[in-house]
């Protein structure tokens, strides 16, 4: 399958907020038509070890979805995953509990990418 490339200037929407205390970044990229293209993640307060598993995961994501895996696909088997840190989030207007920080990234882009209003706690 043939990668589609990002163009050099692209659209970025950043998302902070904090889960459990810890501060969470979420950046995602975008082709000219509004798909989503890639996806970053920084936490702080956590060690150097889960950044770089967090960096290596959304890299692979950011692969996959550059060589056509489906969004949907990846939205239905990330979501809801559970490990530490999880909790209340600060600072999202319709997610407020979250099972793990992989399981915020992927209620955010299905909620902003597919509108997938059910995966947030307020419907609008």
């Amino acid at each position: 399958m043939t990668r589609s490339i990002l163009p050099q200037r692209r659209a970025v929407r950043t998302v902070e907020v904090t889960i459990d205390g810890h501060a969470v970044i979420l950046k995602t990229g975008e082709y000219r038509d509004g798909r989503l293209g890639e996806i970053a993640v920084q936490v702080g307060k956590e060690g150097d070890s889960l950044n770089a598993v967090l960096d290596l995961f959304c890299k692979a994501v950011s692969m996959g979805l550059q060589h056509g895996v489906p969004l949907e696909d990846l939205v239905d088997s990330f979501t809801f995953v559970r490990f530490p840190p999880s909790g209340m989030v600060v600072g999202h207007d319709r997610i407020k509990i979250v099972s793990s920080i992989i399981d915020f990234i992927f209620r955010e882009v299905g909620i902003t990418y597919l509108n997938r209003k059910e995966l947030g706690a307020i419907k609008r």
